[in-house]
């Protein structure tokens, strides 16, 4: 995640993803423990799904974006603002 208007991290963002015919939902959060925080992602267990079928980010302030479909085993990175295919940062192990 990474915010431009809210806040850089996405911190608040709330992520949807449907998969094999499933949704989950994530938050991103901060400052959930003592001198540490987790790290501003979302990860989301597919099971036997080879694609994400929709993913929808719900930024802090409002905005709406959803983004085009990724294969499974991914690592993306989503923009605040930007446009709807994802940046693929890497494989997931």
């Amino acid at each position: 995640m990474k915010g431009t208007k809210s806040n850089s991290h996405g911190i608040g963002a709330r992520v949807r993803v449907t998969a094999g015919g499933k949704t989950q939902i994530r938050e991103i959060h901060a400052g959930s423990g003592y001198l540490s925080s987790p790290p501003p992602e979302a990860h989301f267990g597919l099971g036997k799904a080879k694609r994400v079928d929709r993913i929808e980010v719900l930024w802090p302030w409002g905005e709406r974006q959803e983004v085009e479909p990724v294969e499974a085993n991914r690592i993306i990175r989503v923009e605040e603002g930007g446009g709807s295919e994802p940046v693929i940062v890497g494989r997931a192990r």
